[in-house]
C-alpha cells in the first residue's frame, strides 16, 4: 500500500488504466473521465474505502443527477447533467482502485459493477419520463420511457442467461475444471462494417455515463420526449437483434443415445 501512495499520476495512470477493460479503445468521453479519475484515484488508495463503496457512492451521486430531470426546468436539468458526468467519473475510479488495491477479487467486476448498472438502467428513465411529460402533457411519451427501460433490462438479462448456459455448458464439459478466465469474452476486432458502427455508436453515445452527451443536447432543444423515444428506438433495435443471434447460437439439443 505504501508503494502504491508513492507513485506519481503518471504511473498510477499506467497501471491502473492501462490495464481496463477498454484500454486504448474508449471513446473521446470516455477518455476524459479516465482523464480526471486518476486524480480520486490518487485520493482514494490512501483512504480506508473499497471499490465497492465508491460504487455505491457513484450510483447515489448518478440518481441524484438524473432525478434533477424529473422538473421540467433546464438550469436543474443541466445541473443534474454535469452530476451524472461527476458519477461516471467515480464509476471509473472504482475499477482503477480495485486493479491496484485488489487485483485478485473479481466480484466487483462480475457482480458489483454490473449490478449498480442494473440499478441506473431501471430507475434513471422514471424521472426522465416525468420531465418529459410535464413538458409535453402526451402519454405516448411515458410509453417511450417504458419501451426503453423494458428492453434495456431485457437486452442484460437474456446476456446473463446466455453466459449462464455458457457456464453450464463449460462446467460439463471440463468436469468442473473451470476458472473465471472461462467466462471473460475477449475483445474481438475481427468483426463486421454494422458490428463496428454499432460499438462506435454504444461507446460513443449510447453506454454507460456516455449518454450525458445526448442527454445535455435533448435537455438544451428541450426535447426530452426525443431523447426517450430514442432510446426506446435504439434499445428494442438492439435487443431485438442480441436476441435472434443469441437463438441462432443456441446448441442444438441431442436425443438420448443418438450417435
Amino acid at each position: 500500500m505504501d508503494n502504491l501512495r508513492s507513485l506519481p499520476i503518471a504511473e498510477l495512470r499506467r497501471r491502473a488504466q492501462g490495464t481496463a477493460p477498454l484500454a486504448g479503445r474508449e471513446p473521446l468521453l470516455g477518455r476524459t473521465f479516465r482523464f480526471f479519475s486518476v486524480y480520486l484515484t490518487w485520493i482514494f488508495i490512501r483512504l480506508p474505502i473499497t471499490p465497492n463503496q465508491i460504487t455505491a457512492v457513484s450510483v447515489l451521486f448518478f440518481f441524484l443527477g438524473i432525478g434533477l430531470f424529473a422538473w421540467n426546468n433546464l438550469t436543474p436539468q443541466l445541473v443534474g447533467c454535469a452530476i451524472i458526468y461527476f458519477s461516471t467519473v467515480l464509476d471509473a475510479s472504482d475499477g482503477e482502485v480495485a486493479r491496484l488495491k485488489y487485483p485478485k477479487n473479481i466480484a466487483g467486476g462480475i457482480y458489483a459493477e454490473p449490478v449498480s448498472h442494473d440499478f441506473q438502467y431501471a430507475f434513471m428513465y422514471f424521472p426522465l419520463t416525468l420531465g418529459a411529460y410535464s413538458a409535453t402533457g402526451t402519454l405516448v411519451t411515458v410509453l417511450f420511457g417504458a419501451v426503453a427501460v423494458v428492453a434495456k433490462l431485457l437486452f442484460r438479462l437474456i446476456g446473463a442467461r446466455e453466459t449462464q448456459l455458457s457456464m453450464w455448458m463449460k462446467i460439463e464439459s471440463s468436469a468442473g475444471a473451470v476458472s473465471a478466465k472461462d467466462f471473460q469474452v475477449a475483445f474481438n476486432p475481427d468483426v463486421g462494417r454494422f458490428h463496428k458502427f454499432y460499438r462506435f455508436i454504444n461507446r460513443t453515445f449510447m453506454g454507460s455515463g456516455n449518454h450525458v452527451i445526448l442527454l445535455t443536447i435533448f435537455a438544451l432543444l428541450r426535447r426530452l420526449d426525443l431523447f426517450l423515444l430514442l432510446f426506446a428506438v435504439y434499445n428494442s433495435a438492439v435487443l431485438a437483434v442480441t436476441f435472434v443471434n443469441q437463438l441462432r447460437r443456441l446448441p442444438k439439443p441431442k436425443a438420448e443415445g443418438a450417435l
